[in-house]
């Protein structure tokens, strides 16, 4: 009885990690139309697995605040959402 609950936990464990992946992967074309080259969008994109109930738009936000070996400054990004004809040149605004 308690190795079934033991790997009904381990299955479990797993569908979230793997939800979490998913969710992580949504951001990606995202960050991909924002000019990301598609390995810097997957390593932004690894850094929302830590929060996969978080709404798309914030998964983005935490994956466009992450300045780090990739190279991007944030800041000339992030001008996308504060401009809003850049927000709706790349695509974005129809989107959200």
């Amino acid at each position: 009885m308690t190795g079934k609950r033991e790997e009904a936990r381990e299955r479990a464990a797993v569908r979230r990690r793997e939800l979490a992946k998913e969710r992580a992967r949504e951001v990606i074309p995202w960050l991909r139309a924002l000019g990301f080259r598609a390995e810097e969008a997957r390593w932004r994109a690894e850094r929302c697995e830590a929060i996969p109930e978080a709404s798309l738009e914030d998964r983005v936000r935490l994956a466009l605040s992450h300045v780090g070996s990739m190279g991007r400054s944030a800041r000339m990004v992030l001008r996308h959402f504060n401009d809003p004809l850049a927000f709706s040149l790349c695509g974005l605004a129809q989107r959200w």
